[in-house]
């Protein structure tokens, strides 16, 4: 049953190698590109990584990586790797001038019932499989215009205090910056997303 997956996996590295070396196309730099041969309506979806850093002893310029996998956490990440990367920690272009929020606060926020518009950065297929309950679902990454942020933020809830949430809170990051330069105010964004948030809020949250 399983035959076929190689062929397809080797098919994907093929057309990639193509788009380097022909310049064709927008290779998947800095993208997992993720394929589920089971799946019947979502086979393919692609994961934006955040950058490395050079003095990371996984994915940085050292030979002295230590590579530290646990069979028995199926969370295991760039924090198992010992990359303990976060919005601030992965040489972002930009300067965090907003407050950003911990799950725990994020989590007090929606217990204590205080308005405000949750917006999912995500991709929209990573975003229809698992999200937080009252969330809306604005795809972007870094560089994109802000625009569609304001208005689903105005369209949800004009004048209320935006909150940004991604996977692992780098995307997040990216989005309030944008629309703090844009001059929007009232921007927070929650640190270490919904990684963060399954590993010290919900358990059973499925991460997407």
């Amino acid at each position: 049953m399983l035959g076929p997956v190689p062929g397809v996996i080797g098919t994907l590295q093929a057309m990639e190698a193509i788009k380097v070396i022909t310049a064709a196309g927008t290779p998947l730099r800095g993208t997992l590109l993720c394929y589920d041969a089971l799946s019947g309506d979502m086979p393919t979806y692609a994961v934006q990584l955040p950058p490395s850093r050079p003095d990371c002893p996984a994915c940085g310029d050292g030979t002295d990586a230590l590579w530290r996998f646990s069979a028995a956490d199926p969370l295991v990440g760039l924090d198992a790797l010992g990359c303990k990367q976060s919005a601030a920690a992965s040489r972002p272009e930009f300067t965090v001038t907003w407050p950003r929020l911990s799950v725990h606060s994020y989590a007090a926020m929606r217990r204590d019932g205080q308005p405000h518009v949750l917006l999912d950065v995500r991709p929209a297929h990573v975003f229809q499989t698992a999200c937080l309950h009252g969330a809306v679902n604005v795809p972007f990454k870094a560089g994109d215009s802000p625009d569609m942020l304001v208005s689903a933020a105005d369209a949800h809830g004009k004048g209320l205090p935006i909150v940004l949430l991604c996977r692992a809170g780098n995307t997040s990051a990216a989005a309030a910056a944008a629309l703090m330069e844009a001059g929007v105010a009232k921007v927070h964004d929650v640190e270490g997303g919904l990684i963060a948030w399954r590993t010290h809020i919900d358990a059973s949250f499925p991460i997407a």
